[in-house]
């Protein structure tokens, strides 16, 4: 929150890709027992959306307990199915997302985990249309190299 407030900016929506559901569920605890205003949409990227959506229920419940906030509501838990062709099969809108992320703000993105999420906060901005977003990985540095290896040349 200090770093959002000395930029001047309120996120609308945080965005964040959904594996384990660790991220999420500690975002959304975090979110909900500090009373911040924004929203955490997760991009489940390998897990059905039922699964996905109930794993980070739980796990943001036993964030909330261990911080001693109270549970978060079930509404609070904004899990997307951006699985596409499986875990690690990174569609054409996934491979431009990195590809956007990386020339656009030099954010250097795997072409699935990350990108997928990525896809997520493109699709987010242009349909739903918050004011601001916060993008949120925490992963995939080696993957994101060797996608560099096999991006084609311009």
């Amino acid at each position: 929150m200090p770093q959002t407030a000395a930029l001047g900016i309120q996120p609308d929506i945080v965005v964040v890709p959904t594996g384990s559901g660790a991220t999420q569920a500690g975002l959304v605890a975090g979110t909900a027992g500090y009373g911040l205003p924004w929203h955490v949409i997760g991009a489940s990227v390998s897990r059905p959306i039922g699964e996905a959506t109930e794993r980070v229920r739980a796990l943001a419940k036993g964030c909330a307990a261990e911080l001693g906030f109270q549970d978060p509501n079930p509404d609070d838990v904004d899990v997307r199915d951006l699985r596409g062709g499986g875990f690690g099969q990174a569609s054409p809108a996934d491979r431009m997302s990195a590809e956007l992320a990386l020339t656009a703000e030099g954010l250097l993105l795997e072409d699935h985990y990350g990108a997928q999420a990525m896809t997520l906060l493109r699709h987010v901005l242009a349909e739903e249309r918050p004011g601001s977003a916060i993008f949120w990985s925490t992963g995939g540095l080696v993957a994101a190299l060797a996608a560099l290896g096999r991006a084609t040349p311009r």
